[in-house]
């Protein structure tokens, strides 16, 4: 229910990399992460405003390119990201561009999105497919994403959209190439780090860098607008994991949003490519249709692999049963996380159907808890 190019011109690849710092950044952030969890990914802010329990951090990377600065609006509402915004200053240093914020503006919480005369949540519409398995993941663990061909008149687009999947695919416990490694490779090939919609090339490049699969796609459409001071973006994609060896499809999918959300391309080309991952992880057993509404991190100690919960959602099933953040699972379904090998091992044990009990055993402090959610629908 409830988001480098080659060496055409040295100063275009400079304007990317300086452009996708902050973002390579934020798209690690969910709806619902905490403070802390903003704080372990971006640092401190360069400025934060408070409006009773709303509030605005900005954070910042001077000279992002051509004179201007980037600037990035991580939004809390009561401890808990509701979403992100940016803009660009023209400024000499990132101090004198830090706008006031329009607290009219600020994102109320949502996972996905509200429709603006409704409220009502919406969710993308995704198509997704492909013949994919459980069994087969281990023979696709090592994944080269290629930079996806960019949206009429959003130049870069596809770069970042590239780095949104390659992040996604971290956290389903893929193996994702080096975009370094992949821009040695095109060089010493001859060819540019743009776009691979010659799947071909595609193929080749995968297959040099002992990817056993490739992730190729399109951006459609990738639109912004200001209304009443809040940024809406409307993007429409398109990607596919194809085979090294065979060329063969293995899975793809495409998706839009009916109308623009209240949010920026990256974080709606996140909510996005993500249907579509949660569409694929149905499907190989990573996940089950329900949810429960909590995010974890498997964490290296010096006693072995630990799971820890990284976030609550507000208003779903974990929070309403009492699991917090930071809590240590022991075990999920009566599955103990110490016998988890990796990320996919503990999806696999913290997975539920619709209507369904998840049964967590959980450390707090000196405390053990049980907690038992029950999922409702990722519909």
């Amino acid at each position: 229910m409830r988001t480098a190019m080659a060496a055409i011109a040295l100063i275009l690849s400079l304007f990317v990399a300086a452009c996708g710092t902050l973002d390579s950044k934020t798209i690690l952030l969910n709806v619902g992460d905490s403070k802390e969890r903003v704080l372990e990914v971006m640092g401190q802010p360069k400025d934060r405003q408070i409006h009773g329990q709303q509030e605005a951090w900005q954070y910042c990377v001077s000279g992002a390119g051509f004179g201007w600065n980037d600037h990035k609006i991580i939004w809390l509402n009561a401890g808990r990201v509701t979403g992100i915004n940016s803009y660009r200053s023209g400024v000499t240093g990132c101090s004198g561009g830090i706008q006031p914020v329009s607290w009219g503006g600020a994102p109320a919480f949502d996972q996905t999105a509200q429709a603006p005369a409704t409220g009502q949540t919406i969710r993308p519409d995704v198509m997704a497919s492909g013949p994919l398995t459980g069994a087969m993941l281990e023979k696709y663990n090592i994944v080269a994403v290629l930079p996806f061909a960019d949206a009429p008149h959003a130049p870069n687009s596809g770069s970042t959209a590239a780095d949104i999947v390659s992040t996604q695919l971290l956290n389903l416990d893929f193996s994702v190439v080096e975009r370094t490694k992949l821009q040695q490779l095109f060089e010493e090939q001859g060819l540019q780090l743009r776009s691979a919609d010659e799947q071909a090339n595609a193929i080749r490049i995968g297959r040099l860098a002992g990817a056993k699969a490739v992730v190729v796609g399109a951006i459609q459409q990738w639109e912004t607008q200001k209304e009443k001071g809040t940024e809406k973006s409307f993007v429409s994609l398109s990607f596919r994991l194809v085979d090294v060896e065979t060329g063969a499809i293995l899975f793809g999918g495409q998706g839009q949003f009916r109308e623009p959300i209240s949010a920026v391309p990256q974080m709606t080309v996140g909510i996005i490519t993500g249907a579509i991952f949660e569409r694929m992880a149905i499907q190989t057993g990573l996940r089950g249709s329900g949810a429960v509404g909590f995010h974890h991190d498997l964490i290296d100690r010096s006693v072995g692999k630990t799971a820890v919960v990284r976030s609550v959602m507000p208003g779903l099933p974990a929070e309403k049963a009492g699991l917090k953040s930071g809590d240590v699972i022991l075990s999920c379904n009566g599955s103990r996380s110490d016998t988890w090998k990796g990320k996919r091992d503990s999806m696999r044990a913290c997975q539920t159907e619709s209507g369904q009990d998840l049964v967590l055993e959980v450390a707090r402090g000196e405390q053990r808890l049980t907690i038992r959610a029950t999922a409702v629908s990722r519909e």
